[in-house]
């Protein structure tokens, strides 16, 4: 286990290196750090595959405190984003940590679905909003973002949903949660600012999974 854990840390580093060096030569700053932000989710997301539960809650801790190092440091800039106050990429790991806390005894696919929401609904959101979103509303949100987010969490929901039950067909009242419960995460990520988001998706995405799964 302890080689698993030391090879998926390393591969956090190469994702941070990779768009380290990409937000320089490739993509711009912001594109780098969504993309890096989906990575980062798909890899978490997978970590029931690989480590157990403690494993992985010492694989979370360490990278909370990598990122406050670097944040303390400063290293990394350019994918660490313009705004001085926004923590988000702290707040990705302590909500990923939060979210394995709370549903992995329950369910190891409620955490995966919850953090495959985070990183790629969320970042979605993102990068659609700013490369087509013409309606603005909030801060500095568009509807284009907005339901960019919506059909990307109903999606995952319906996967997750999907594979719980050996694929079969979702029922009706599943498909309410689905359709709903991505509407409420769709409202979260609108309202949250400075990177809060990354706290308040985890947790209301794996209790709507729940919901749907559990």
């Amino acid at each position: 286990m302890i080689f698993q854990f030391i090879a998926i840390l390393s591969i956090f580093g190469v994702i941070i290196f990779i768009g380290e060096l990409s937000s320089k030569f490739i993509f711009n700053a912001f594109i780098s750090r969504k993309l890096s932000h989906m990575a980062c989710g798909g890899i978490i997301a997978s970590l029931p595959y690989f480590l157990d539960k403690c494993w992985s809650i010492a694989l979370l801790s360490s990278l909370i405190i990598i990122v406050i190092l670097t944040k303390v440091l400063k290293v990394f800039k350019n994918i660490e984003g313009p705004e001085k106050e926004n923590w988000g990429t702290l707040y990705f790991p302590l909500g990923a940590l939060f979210s394995l806390l709370l549903f992995w005894s329950i369910n190891p696919l409620i955490f995966s679905g919850s953090i495959l929401i985070l990183g790629f609904a969320d970042s979605s959101a993102a990068i659609i909003g700013k490369k087509y979103g013409k309606r603005n509303y909030a801060a500095k949100k568009t509807l284009e973002g907005s339901l960019a987010f919506y059909v990307v969490s109903c999606l995952i929901c319906l996967i997750v949903s999907m594979i719980s039950n050996s694929f079969v067909l979702i029922q009706f009242d599943q498909l309410a949660i689905v359709i709903g419960g991505s509407l409420v995460l769709t409202i979260v990520e609108a309202i949250n600012i400075k990177g809060l988001d990354n706290l308040s998706i985890p947790a209301i995405g794996g209790l709507i999974l729940l919901l749907l799964i559990g």
